[in-house]
């Protein structure tokens, strides 16, 4: 239909066009009518070769619905003209093509050529013509195409419409009627789907947010450090135990992970690129020499583009599983040592009856020899038994609160008693800590013997320095021997020895140590020194002050 009515809209203005060009045509005709007329009548009004004067007064005699826009005097080729006047501005030459120009021969000889204006040749008529004639093709396209747009764009989706009507409600496409009817249950279904789906947004929302809040609490409560960084090694979260350790800031956040704070820090920052997907744990020496730490990383990726790293101090879980490991392999060793020290020391109570028994029949000088080296042996004995009950146990005695006096007293005394190569050394600092004087100087004595052996004469230091800064004070024994083997730490395991003399020289000297140590809550290493030479270091913490006790 709507295809139907601009066709008929084209016809109609193409006979609206055909009537325009036939009243064109129409206008033409007169023009050249009037044109020859009024050229008969000025050539009969100027006889010979008129003057520019007699042009303009003929003129003006002309009326104005005459249609006459110029009148001009030419040359008997038709194309020069010698004089001219008219309403506008003349001409210089005629265009014999130029449909407007009229030309009548005069006695003379001379031509004279009548212009008439563009409204008395119905130019009027021609902008008409080209308005109706793009109209017309307008239509014809319109008539061509709309139908095909309008089926597309219009009926189908309409049908589809209705057909959606009919599903909501039996027969509601049928009429406008029910049409209107079913389409204002649809809104109606489509502002309660709105309403519903607004409020599931809303419950999803408050979910997400207490999602959101349970997981920031969560990962504020956590003691290990946790952050995440892009693929790039930016920040882009953690919580406050990262801040600790890594001494984070707001200010970090969308920047590289800063490196050069913290000695974890450093070793983060340089492993990020390279962190497995498994856990690995990192030694850190952090700060001081005595403040070595282990540290578990592991890192996972979180998102497309983003990286979580967990790291968590296990030291203490480390010292723990040592002091587990130690603790289950010494009661092992004490079981055993126990029954041995017992069988073996019946026997040896047996055998050193028997040695007096023959000195008192035997006083020859040669036989009293024999039987002295024979109690020195029995003698000997009875020491590598003492040091298997050592293992079995360590002496429950009653700590006492001892000063730094007290223990440099210790010091001196045991460098008297071993004479010349023995120097003790006063650090700063004063203070006390807790421990049995009598446990503590078998603790040094062992230091002060294996070093005098492994010196062979040469020098040996005891020193003692209070820090005040982890309140602790540590005790170090060193000398100028051969050195500890690698790694300096073996030297603690029970019967490992460097000696070669037989007799008493179990290994079990530094285990005791270790393990007396270890009762009066402190530790004790070992490590090489630099210059040449083995040092041995034993820490315990401070006692508390009488302010601080109050």
């Amino acid at each position: 239909m709507t295809g139907l009515s601009l066709g008929t809209a084209a016809l109609a203005v193409v006979v609206a066009l055909i009537l325009s060009f036939l009243v064109l045509q129409d206008f033409r005709s007169e023009a050249s009518a009037n044109a020859a007329l009024t050229g008969a009548m000025i050539t009969e009004m100027l006889p010979g070769r008129p003057r520019l004067a007699d042009l303009r007064e003929v003129y003006d005699l002309l009326p104005a619905q005459s249609g006459v826009s110029e009148i001009a005097l030419v040359d008997s080729t038709g194309r020069n003209v010698l004089a001219s006047t008219g309403s506008g501005e003349v001409a210089t030459s005629v265009d014999l093509e130029d449909d407007s120009w009229s030309l009548h021969s005069m006695e003379s000889g001379y031509l004279l050529g009548i212009r008439l204006s563009r409204a008395s040749r119905g130019g009027f008529v021609v902008p008409v013509m080209i308005g109706l004639a793009a109209l017309a093709c307008g239509l014809v396209v319109l008539a061509l195409f709309t139908p095909r747009w309008l089926r597309e764009r219009v009926v189908t989706p309409l049908r589809s419409i209705l057909d959606q009507a009919d599903q909501v409600t039996p027969g509601g496409g049928r009429t406008a009627e029910t049409a209107s009817a079913s389409f204002q249950k649809m809104v109606g279904l489509l502002a309660e789907r709105d309403r519903e789906l607004s409020r599931l947004k809303d419950a999803a929302e408050r979910r997400a947010d207490a999602l959101e809040e349970r997981a920031e609490t969560v990962l504020a409560s956590i003691s290990s450090a946790v952050l995440a960084v892009d693929s790039s090694w930016k920040l882009k979260l953690y919580n406050q135990s990262a801040a600790d350790l890594f001494l984070l800031t707001d200010d970090d956040l969308e920047k590289p992970f800063p490196a050069g704070r913290t000695e974890i820090g450093d070793e983060i920052s340089n492993r990020l690129s390279e962190l497995p997907d498994r856990p690995v744990e990192l030694d850190i020496q952090m700060g001081s020499e005595s403040d070595e730490r282990a540290f578990g990383v592991y890192a996972s990726p979180s998102g497309p583009d983003e990286v979580a790293i967990m790291v968590t101090d296990v030291s203490a879980v480390r010292r723990l599983e040592r002091r587990i490991a130690e603790e289950a392999s010494m009661a092992d060793l004490g079981a055993v040592s126990a029954g041995i020290s017992h069988e073996m020391g019946n026997s040896l109570c047996a055998l050193a009856g028997f040695i007096d028994l023959l000195a008192k029949g035997h006083r020859d000088r040669r036989t009293a020899s024999i039987l002295s080296e024979a109690r020195s042996e029995v003698e000997s004995a009875r020491k590598m038994i003492d040091s298997f009950k050592s293992i079995a146990g360590t002496p429950d005695r009653p700590a006492k609160r001892l000063s730094t006096e007290d223990i440099l007293s210790i010091l001196r005394h045991l460098c008297e008693e071993t004479g010349e190569g023995c120097t003790v050394t006063d650090g700063e600092g004063e203070g006390a800590v807790m421990a049995d004087p009598i446990l503590l100087r078998r603790c040094l004595q062992n230091l002060l013997n294996n070093a005098l052996q492994a010196s062979d004469g040469g020098n040996v230091e005891l020193s003692l320095e209070v820090s005040m800064d982890d309140r602790r004070l540590h005790l170090e024994v060193a000398d100028d021997g051969p050195g500890l083997p690698e790694p300096p730490e073996e030297v603690f395991r029970p019967f490992f020895t460097t000696k070669q003399e037989s007799g008493a020289n179990m290994g079990l000297g530094l285990t005791i140590t270790r393990r007396i140590v270890s009762s009066l809550g402190g530790r004790i290493t070992a490590s090489n020194r630099s210059e040449g030479g083995a040092s041995f270091v034993i820490t315990l913490p401070l006692a508390e002050t009488e302010a601080d006790g109050e």
